[in-house]
């Protein structure tokens, strides 16, 4: 996958994806991607039309006066300081024919404030301004912290006054309701985060007063019968200190007369100093329907007011006056009063009606008490919007409600998958896919449905995850926006078939669509198809000329391919439209380093590495790196690679480079250490080479082979392999073979690497295969041999030794080794000058220290030995290695002659000279030489752990000479029936 599409946010779940592992790039595609799906969709169009929020008040529709605005601004500073919720307000002037909920929830995913995603506790309020519509989105954190209803009930307090073209008075009113309720729960009052507030706030928030003039004592009235029966008001008596409280979104009362009545001023004492009766009114709550007393319709008064059910609400927060009805026995004038709390209606209910009116229900209401859910545990929820449906099954709410039973059953899985029940998680998913209505809206496949696989995949449920993304396609209906929210999960698994596949179908039912077509381009991207991939993203590009991520990719994949010059101008473009961005800023460098403008590049680079962010810019620092290190200049590389990996260790073209850059700088093991590191996080071909070249480079030429079989074959002259673990292909050289992944990562047409090594590993895959067959003639094998010790470089001695050692152990080209050996010496010095000679002069010496080193993911350091010591160890297995050859051709005489030389060179009490010894008493054993033969094997014995084999050997050779055994034991010792081998130490 490109390293611009891969990311760290899943680098912690360690699942080891082929070909690369730095998932902050893909996520960041990922990102891209649902940027551009959403740019798409009105909503989010306008959405990120509105500017960044400046402080809690931002008033884009211009409405709210300078003093509400500052007071609301500190009212809701001192919330934050007090509460640390961040309650941001914005007025526009009109959401279009969007649907408010839609429009207020994309400005808070877009501003990150008070949506369902948020981290903060944060909650944005919403006001369009032509329809006196608003709503208010809460983020998870907020919701769990707000008092139950509250939300709702600030709402409730200023919605008349807002629908009345009222604004600061409507969003101050519902500001002091929210701060004054959640105060009491937070220990401080409205007047601590609002010092503008009068003592009387408390009343202006609360329900109103009612009182009535005082009358002459009357007897109870009875009740007036109805169609629809309706609780009768009571007559408590009322101390005027102790006035009855009624909810703030009251009725009118029309007198019980058809005469008029001279209604008083609201006063806030009451009319006279006595006892008087009062009608006690219920406080309704949210969502409920006050009851309101009304006269029956009759020429003389009835008895007693009936109490029904009609819709009307009164804004609180304004001085008004309302007709009330005098309860008594004979019509009489009334006079109400109240606090001044309350608005003038704009119509009273006429005489007439009927007195058993059901009142419609409130679709802002509904829709609130579905919102409310949210502040329930995630079990509750789903049985409370079940039960909502069922019982509203034509409101307007019932689609959130669906919506939120979808999301709920997603969430609930998601807990369970946390807390270890698979079973129940599973269930839980596969509901929120079976009960999605079928006519889902866009928000709720792309914000929820389409992101099960992924949260299944994270949770380490592959197969469900793969069965659940197979059922969202079929409920994606080639929405070409659904399919494209697929394709986001089959990208970021790096499912290049699958995502080939929707994105094509996305494509075919959107062919004008830039998303679609950039989508496209990224399938393409991870199969390695990148000419398909340029040609999509340039499409993309000519639908959409602003989209910047398909520039970007599209002058990456250009510089890839050696077209820097058209890359250069895509990266100048982007830059002139931002200036920041650091991807166009890295391939601006890299091209004009490709193009030779090499003082501008170091201008531009320079200047990158003195700001603060471009100092950080991964891109930039791997590419370059890279790119020094394959142009001879591995100082600056191995500078530029350090700073990658201490941003982004895990990231493996990071380590690919720094490791380049230290086996240049003659340190390989440290770079053996780098890329063992990567490939904790990441396996694909070319990073298995990459290690297999650092290998070879301290002649430990076993594992090199080891590591190139991971992922190569070799058939036919050509190796073959499968690119970023899925596409198969196949070259005549690793060069031509591994260029796509390359390409695809860092966007480099040039590789770092010699045409002269990628062909010594290639013949030594070739040579590791061949003697891997169960025959193979001498010719055949010197002819494959002949490719892998060509050249004149330092190793070629090493190289040379490992190609004796393998036809020895084999048996074949025998006759050919002492030539080999012959030109092995030559270069002793040579190869004694290379980086880590050391390891390459004893690699069986040191094979079982780095295989248990390796079983503990480490990799062991190996102090330099003195270079005379290394000369004769060299020298010394120069010699055994042609000795054994003749002896193996049953020429014990010149094989007696190179090894007694092997065990003169060697350092003695080394390995290698027990060896020699033992070999030259072998051959001097089949020479007929018993007795010479016989001190050799017990000087190698006694230097060595003690060998039951060898000891028998021993036996047999001590009989022929003394015929018999008497003495051995003081000789060589005891006879051990389980004698344990133990380690020798190697330089």
């Amino acid at each position: 996958m490109p390293s611009r599409i891969v990311s760290p946010c899943m680098l912690n779940c360690k699942m080891n994806l082929p070909f690369l592992n730095q998932r902050t790039i893909a996520l960041a595609m990922i990102l891209a991607i649902v940027s551009v799906l959403w740019g798409g969709s009105v909503s989010w169009a306008q959405g990120k039309r509105l500017p960044k929020p400046s402080g809690h008040v931002n008033d884009f529709a211009e409405v709210l006066d300078s003093p509400t605005k500052s007071r609301l601004q500190v009212v809701l500073e001192n919330l934050r300081q007090r509460t640390g919720l961040d309650f941001i307000i914005a007025t526009v002037k009109s959401v279009g024919s969007e649907d408010i909920y839609d429009y207020s929830l994309a400005v808070a995913n877009d501003w990150n404030v008070g949506a369902p995603a948020t981290p903060t506790k944060s909650l944005l309020l919403l006001l369009a301004t032509d329809s006196g519509k608003f709503f208010s989105q809460a983020s998870k954190s907020a919701r769990a912290s707000l008092p139950d209803g509250l939300i709702g009930e600030m709402g409730l307090r200023m919605r008349p006054k807002l629908e009345s073209g009222g604004y600061s008075q409507g969003l101050l009113t519902g500001i002091q309701v929210f701060a004054e309720i959640l105060g009491e729960r937070n220990n401080f009052t409205l007047a601590d985060v609002d010092p503008q507030a009068e003592n009387l706030s408390a009343r202006q928030q609360r329900p109103r007063v009612v009182r009535s003039q005082r009358t002459e004592p009357a007897e109870t009235p009875t009740p007036q019968p109805s169609e629809s029966p309706a609780p009768q008001p009571t007559v408590p008596p009322r101390q005027p200190s102790t006035p009855q409280a009624i909810s703030n979104v009251t009725p009118t009362v029309v007198a019980p007369s058809p005469q008029p009545t001279q209604t008083a001023e609201p006063s806030l004492t009451p009319a006279t100093q006595t006892p008087e009766p009062s009608i006690a009114l219920s406080v309704r709550q949210p969502f409920e329907t006050p009851p309101v007393a009304v006269a029956s319709p009759s020429a003389s008064p009835p008895e007693s007011p009936a109490v029904v059910s009609v819709p009307g609400a009164l804004a609180p927060g304004s001085p008004s006056t309302v007709s009330r009805a005098r309860v008594s026995a004979q019509p009489s004038p009334s006079v109400a009063e109240i606090a001044d709390n309350s608005a003038r209606p704009t119509r009273s209910p006429s005489t007439d009606r009927r007195t058993n009116v059901t009142p419609p229900a409130n679709p802002d209401d509904e829709k609130e008490e579905v919102e409310l859910t949210l502040t329930k545990p995630v079990d509750q929820r789903i049985d409370l919007l079940k039960a909502f449906i069922a019982a509203h099954p034509q409101s307007v709410a019932v689609p959130r409600a669906f919506e939120l039973i979808v999301a709920a059953h997603a969430t609930l899985g998601d807990q369970k998958l946390k807390a270890g029940d698979a079973a129940g998680g599973l269930r839980e998913f596969r509901l929120a896919i079976s009960e999605a209505p079928p006519d889902m809206g866009d928000p709720l496949f792309t914000e929820v449905i389409a992101r099960i696989p992924m949260n299944l995949f994270l949770r380490g449920q592959r197969a469900a995850a793969t069965e659940a993304a197979h059922q969202a396609e079929a409920l994606a209906k080639l929405n070409p926006r659904r399919l494209l929210a697929l394709v986001e999960f089959y990208l970021t698994i790096e499912d290049a078939g699958e995502a080939n596949r929707i994105a094509e179908l996305a494509v075919q039912n959107g062919p004008d669509s830039a998303p679609a077509h950039q989508a496209l381009g990224a399938a393409r991207h991870i199969a390695l198809r990148l000419d398909e991939a340029e040609s999509e993203y340039a499409r993309a590009l000519a639908i959409d000329p602003k989209s910047t991520v398909a520039r970007i990719a599209l002058a990456d994949l250009k510089r890839s391919s050696g077209k820097a010059e058209e890359a250069l101008a895509l990266y100048r473009a982007q830059l002139q439209a931002d200036s920041n961005n650091k991807s166009a800023r890295a391939g601006l460098v890299l091209s004009l380093l490709e193009l030779g403008k090499k003082s501008e590049a170091d201008q531009e680079l320079n200047k990158a590495l003195q700001d603060k962010e471009q100092t950080r810019n991964l891109p930039l620092l791997v590419g370059t790196a890279y790119w020094f290190v394959a142009h001879n200049d591995s100082a600056r590389g191995l500078d530029l690679a350090q700073k990658a990996v201490e941003i982004e260790p895990r990231y493996s073209w990071a380590q690919i480079a720094l490791a380049r850059a230290l086996v240049a700088e003659r340190h390989p093991l440290e770079a053996e250490r780098a890329l063992r590191f990567a490939q904790q996080y990441s396996r694909f071909p070319t990073l298995n080479y990459e290690l297999a070249n650092v290998l070879a480079s301290i002649g430990l030429y076993d594992e090199a082979a080891q590591e190139l079989a991971r992922s190569f074959t070799f058939k036919d002259g050509q190796i073959e392999t499968r690119l970023a673990g899925r596409s198969t292909a196949r070259a005549a050289s690793f060069t031509e073979l591994l260029a796509p992944e390359r390409r695809a990562a860092i966007f480099q047409a040039g590789v770092a690497d010699t045409e002269s090594n990628a062909k010594m590993l290639k013949a030594l895959l070739a040579f590791t295969a061949a003697l891997g067959r169960s025959t193979i003639s001498d010719d055949e094998a010197l002819t494959i041999a002949q490719n892998f010790i060509a050249g004149e470089d330092g190793m070629r001695t090493f190289r040379l030794v490992y190609v004796a050692g393998r036809f020895v152990r084999k048996g074949v080209a025998l006759s050919s080794v002492v030539d080999l050996m012959d030109s092995a010496i030559k270069g002793v010095e040579a190869a004694l000058s290379m980086a880590a000679a050391t390891v390459a002069v004893q690699p069986e010496e040191l094979s079982d220290m780095r295989a248990r080193a390796r079983a503990q993911n480490a990799t062991p350091d190996v102090p330099d030995a003195p270079r005379n010591a290394l000369s004769g160890l060299l020298r010394g297995r120069i010699e055994d290695l042609a000795g054994l050859a003749l002896f193996n051709l049953d020429k014990h005489e010149e094989a007696a002659a190179h090894l007694r030389r092997a065990v003169s060179v060697s350092p003695e009490g080394t390995p290698l000279w027990r060896s020699a010894m033992w070999h030259l008493g072998s051959a001097l054993e089949a020479n007929g030489k018993n007795d010479q033969a016989l001190l050799y094997y017990i000087k190698s014995y006694l230097n060595g752990p003690p060998d039951p084999a060898r000891r028998s050997v021993i036996e047999n050779v001590y009989k022929k000479v003394n015929g018999t055994l008497e003495g051995l034991d003081d000789k060589i010792g005891p006879s051990f029936a389980t004698a344990t081998a133990t380690p020798s130490p190697a330089f």
